[in-house]
């Protein structure tokens, strides 16, 4: 060979590249030469032996198929804790529908939010002016006018109306949970309704990591509507009767 056609072999020599392009326009390559295929050697990924082409291939299958038995298995958890969820709102909604006064759906509310819902403290907080003719003020139910310059400090929150999870200021926490602020380490924020604007509900645990950013937000609505559609209901009954109604 001429040292011409040496440099031209030189330069047309394919680059790794190269023969990654080939084959991706030519699927079919190896199955026109099986034998090719199975000549072809790859180093194990866990050691410095080698293995077949057909191997890797189904080493990497078996691997594929591990990930997506996790994923599956994840999603059936998560939908058994959605299942769970939704059985406890469930039940709630058929407890406050039992109950025949606004003291016994609160008193009901607070025991459920504690015992099924795996609160550690919970507020419930009414805006309603209405309310105070038959409400009053108590280490769960606080009334308060919307106006009030000590809900600034949930300004952000009432601004979206949307339920929110994570740590609380210590501001907001002192006014949700008084003397108890210290022991609440996340909690959940809870608007009642959706333009009545009725109040808005918080759910405390001492665990940092029970209320999350972003986990069960459709279930807190959920939740929140139904606190809602239950008081509304009483601020209608209680304010034509004019009973006065203790929120403790």
């Amino acid at each position: 060979m001429s040292q011409q056609n040496s440099q031209d072999t030189d330069t047309h020599t394919l680059s790794e590249e190269d023969v990654a392009k080939y084959l991706n326009s030519h699927p079919g390559f190896f199955e026109e030469r099986p034998g090719l295929l199975m000549d072809l050697k790859l180093s194990h990924h866990s050691g410095s032996n080698t293995v077949s082409l057909v191997e890797r291939q189904v080493d990497v299958l078996r691997q594929g198929n591990s990930k997506l038995r996790r994923q599956l298995k994840e999603i059936v958890a998560v939908a058994k804790d959605n299942h769970v969820v939704l059985e406890k709102i469930h039940q709630l909604a058929v407890t406050l529908i039992k109950s025949k006064s606004s003291m016994e759906r609160i008193k009901l509310l607070e025991v459920s939010l504690k015992k099924n819902f795996l609160a550690d403290h919970a507020a419930l907080i009414i805006f309603s002016s209405d309310a105070h003719h038959f409400l009053s003020n108590s280490g769960f139910t606080k009334i308060i006018d919307h106006d009030d310059k000590a809900l600034l400090v949930f300004a952000s929150f009432l601004q979206t109306n949307r339920p929110r999870c994570g740590q609380l200021q210590e501001d907001q926490k002192i006014f949700a949970f008084e003397d108890d602020a210290s022991e609440i380490n996340s909690a959940a924020l809870i608007p009642l309704g959706g333009s009545e604007k009725l109040g808005f509900l918080i759910i405390g645990s001492t665990d940092s990591d029970h209320f999350n950013p972003g986990e069960g937000m459709d279930f807190l609505g959920q939740l929140g509507e139904l606190v809602a559609a239950a008081l509304l209901s009483d601020v209608a009954i209680e304010a034509t009767s004019g009973t006065d109604v203790a929120g403790s």
